[in-house]
């Protein structure tokens, strides 16, 4: 009995450890679900702040075009000549993108001309693929 009861107790702090590390992960998945859904923020609010965001950029020197796209315009598009993977990284994860998503952008197309890149705000994902497809 004393091996049984050793092995149940095993697999049940296995199981308490799972959910534990699994809980974070699924607490940011539903945050940012709620602040998409309630962040909604008006098409003339979202194109304000593409405007202030492509002021801002260029004035740190970066040679970007950023236009709204979808038929919610809630897709910012960023035409970078000179983009590079870590330039997406940090745009990604910076207070810019989250208050996209709090305005209700579900996600932000980088392009160089040649190659594009789709990152979706909601799910935390990225798709790569040549521009003109």
């Amino acid at each position: 009995m004393t091996i049984k009861k050793s092995l149940g107790t095993v697999m049940a702090c296995s199981l308490a450890l799972i959910a534990f590390s699994l809980s974070p992960a699924l607490q940011s998945q539903t945050k940012r679900s709620s602040n998409v859904q309630r962040g909604a923020a008006s098409s003339d609010a979202r194109s304000s702040f593409a405007t202030t965001l492509e002021r801002q950029m260029r004035s740190e020197g970066t040679d970007v075009r950023i236009q709204l796209e979808g038929d919610a315009l809630d897709t910012l598009r960023l035409e970078w000549p000179t983009v590079h993977r870590s330039d997406i990284y940090r745009f990604v994860n910076s207070p810019e993108a989250q208050r996209a998503v709090r305005m209700g952008f579900t996600s932000v197309l980088f392009t160089n001309g040649s190659r594009r890149w789709e990152y979706n705000l909601t799910r935390e994902s990225m798709v790569s693929s040549p521009e003109n497809l």
